[in-house]
């Protein structure tokens, strides 16, 4: 249930509505997001990551088979964004 930053910036299973902030980082290149080891639980099987701005969300997956990680390449801006939920697993942010 944290957030370590580097990069990649790691987000632990459990953790819910924190908004990504690293001092006055609140402006994010993001390349890559990996989700490794989803397991399928009915109440917390899926990743969202909204925009604290206007609650757009930047990043939804949900996991289709336990344990199967997940990769999406992005190449996006993420303007303070705001975790709202990693169920399980752990969540890889790689920045450009």
């Amino acid at each position: 249930m944290s957030i370590i930053y580097g990069n990649p910036i790691i987000v632990t299973s459990g953790t819910m509505d924190v908004l990504m902030d690293n001092g006055d980082n609140l402006l994010y290149k993001v390349k890559r997001v990996q989700w490794l080891q989803p397991t399928l639980e009915s109440t917390s099987g899926g990743v969202r990551v909204l925009s604290a701005n206007n609650s757009s969300i930047l990043l939804e997956m949900l996991a289709e088979v336990s344990g199967q990680s997940q990769v999406i390449e992005l190449y996006q801006w993420w303007n303070r964004p705001y975790i709202s939920c990693v169920g399980t697993g752990t969540l890889q942010i790689y920045l450009w």
